[in-house]
């Protein structure tokens, strides 16, 4: 999956996926730590 930083906190009327469904985050580099680290403990790669 990718996601900038920007679609952090937002809240939308749908949703694309959940963080189960997830095995590769592709991100930038304003992507927030404690979000990293929490998708990190799923055995999520951030890159």
């Amino acid at each position: 999956m990718m996601l900038d930083s920007s679609k952090i906190g937002k809240i939308n009327p749908y949703t694309f996926a959940r963080i189960e469904d997830i095995d590769v985050l592709i991100t930038d580099d304003h992507f927030p730590k404690d979000c990293k680290e929490l998708f990190e403990t799923k055995n999520i790669v951030v890159m």
